[in-house]
């Protein structure tokens, strides 16, 4: 059983079955506790945030979550500085899924530092985080956990605030 493609977006936003619609956020978003990763509840593999109700209480790996966000102090100024975070899980296992990264030349060397090019860092550094947990979970044999993760077929959601239109600088 795998789950269906139109599940989880439409138009451009995230958004679940009926059966799910109704749940609060807590529920909506599941912290799987074999890899204390995040995925999004779903409805045919019955997994949901706080309480899974599958009998064997395994979470679905099909539709993946990073949250992302940034910030740029002195937006587009010479002195601007500029930093980035990622969390793909939580802080109870054995890896580090959540992180703060300031954005500095080692990151992306002679760019000037604004907002959006902060949150499209944040965006690529979630996909590497993603990429490096899933050779974990290969390690640790946990792709097991649902036939669509076996097979890598799974939806990857970067999940950012708003941009502000609006450039962020200081008054003093």
């Amino acid at each position: 059983m795998s789950c269906p493609e139109d599940q989880y977006i439409q138009e451009r936003k995230i958004a679940f079955c009926p059966t799910l619609a109704e749940l609060d956020i807590s529920q909506l978003i599941v912290e799987c506790p074999r890899c204390n990763r995040y995925f999004a509840a779903c409805c045919q593999h019955g997994s949901r945030g706080g309480d899974l109700y599958r009998p064997e209480q395994r979470t679905c790996h099909h539709a993946e979550l990073v949250f992302i966000d940034s910030a740029c102090l002195d937006n587009s100024y010479a002195n601007a500085k500029a930093g980035m975070g990622i969390s793909s899980g939580g802080d109870g296992g054995e890896y580090d899924y959540s992180r703060s990264i300031p954005v500095d030349d080692s990151v992306d060397f002679d760019a000037p530092r604004i907002n959006q090019r902060a949150e499209l860092l944040a965006a690529i550094e979630g996909l590497d985080r993603l990429d490096k947990a899933y050779k974990i979970d290969v390690a640790l044999g946990h792709e097991e956990d649902s036939e669509t993760f076996a097979a890598r077929h799974r939806h990857i959601y970067i999940i950012a605030p708003p941009i502000s239109s609006s450039p962020t600088h200081s008054m003093s």
